[in-house]
């Protein structure tokens, strides 16, 4: 009889991309220029 392979658990905390990525909060005013289509289209590429 075999034994199972000991599993390896990878922790999400001590990635380096989760701690790349930061929550932005933002607030943006009614832009009377810009359609707020673009402005949310030009943070989406941010």
């Amino acid at each position: 009889m075999t034994s199972p392979a000991p599993a390896t658990i990878e922790d999400p905390a001590g990635s380096e991309a989760s701690s790349l990525d930061s929550v932005w909060l933002v607030i943006v005013w009614n832009d009377p220029i810009n359609l707020m289509s673009y402005v949310t289209w030009v943070f989406q590429k941010l």
